[in-house]
């Protein structure tokens, strides 16, 4: 019976917010232990955690997943970031997955694949796969930002399907992918490039 009674209680949590989820959930905020204690569970909303500005720090500390946020209203991935959450927080696979089962992929990948950053962030091969991107997508993001494309290719450690004029526009150039281990060859190979490409706009030399 007493275990009964546990399962009950665990399957009750995961729909409703307890008490010490709640002081965790406005610590920090304007917000009183009072007030948060005496609200109905059902308006700790999407609304209520904005316009109380709810940093996603205490979102995440008390256990509420983006499935349990879209229950309580926040019904798109653009909701999901106006309450804060960046393309770092999808790092997190328990997170990630979870957050797809609700979303859909498609639409994190519009709303949180935006800037070289969040190229960045999404450069691991787990997150890339749950959310169908290739590395041409991510250095695709990275036009004029140099720095940003080669962390991408160094964490991926592949150029696999980046096309040459991907790498013209992120700013990479021989130099750079000679750095990362790659011969003219295998960049020609990669990305099917022509010997003028190679050579004068990648400026990278057969020699290499």
């Amino acid at each position: 019976m007493r275990r009964n009674n546990t399962e009950s209680d665990s399957a009750c949590n995961k729909n409703t917010i307890s008490v010490k989820r709640r002081l965790a959930l406005v610590a920090g905020t304007n917000i009183q232990p009072k007030q948060i204690l005496d609200m109905p569970d059902s308006e700790i909303d999407f609304v209520f955690l904005t316009k109380n500005k709810i940093p996603t720090l205490n979102i995440r500390v008390c256990g509420i997943t983006p499935s349990m946020l879209h229950a309580r209203g926040a019904v798109s991935a653009q909701a999901l970031k106006e309450l804060g959450f960046d393309s770092l927080h999808f790092i997190n696979l328990e997170f990630l997955h979870d957050a797809v089962s609700v979303y859909g992929n498609t639409n994190i990948v519009a709303t949180f694949l935006t800037t070289p950053y969040d190229a960045v962030s999404f450069a691991d091969h787990q997150v890339m796969q749950t959310l169908s991107l290739t590395i041409n997508q991510l250095v695709q993001e990275c036009a004029g930002a140099p720095t940003e494309a080669f962390a991408i290719l160094h964490q991926l450690n592949s150029i696999e399907g980046v096309t040459i004029t991907t790498l013209l526009d992120a700013g990479i150039r021989g130099a750079q992918l000679v750095d990362l281990g790659y011969t003219y060859r295998e960049v020609q190979k990669s990305t099917s490039a022509t010997a003028f490409q190679m050579e004068q706009q990648l400026c990278m030399s057969p020699t290499m």
